[in-house]
């Protein structure tokens, strides 16, 4: 996959620049706020899968915000050891029956 940048020329997609990128953004919050390894390996992966032959780097950027700023669909489902969670400021979306069958 090529990725078009700002510029407009075209780079190799580098999964390694967005675990890059987003540990640099880890710096930049609180520890609870901060994206895990599995949650930037899903982002690639997520990415990747899209099976694009281009992709505008400010896509690219988009994806991870809208990755790392939801709580994804079921993402509780059936948590029956559930108590309570804090969310943080950041998230702006709750993707539907994220707290289903909770107890």
């Amino acid at each position: 996959m090529k990725v078009i940048k700002r510029d407009g020329h075209m780079v190799d997609y580098c999964p390694d620049k967005i675990e890059l990128a987003v540990m640099k953004a880890n710096k930049e919050v609180s520890e609870e706020e901060q994206a895990s390894s599995t949650q930037i390996r899903n982002i690639e992966k997520y990415i990747e899968g899209l099976g694009k032959k281009r992709i505008l780097v400010e896509d690219i950027q988009d994806i991870i915000e809208m990755k790392l700023m939801s709580i994804g669909k079921y993402a509780f489902k059936d948590c029956d050891g559930l108590i309570s969670i804090s969310i943080p400021d950041s998230v702006t979306e709750i993707g539907e029956y994220a707290f289903d069958y909770c107890k």
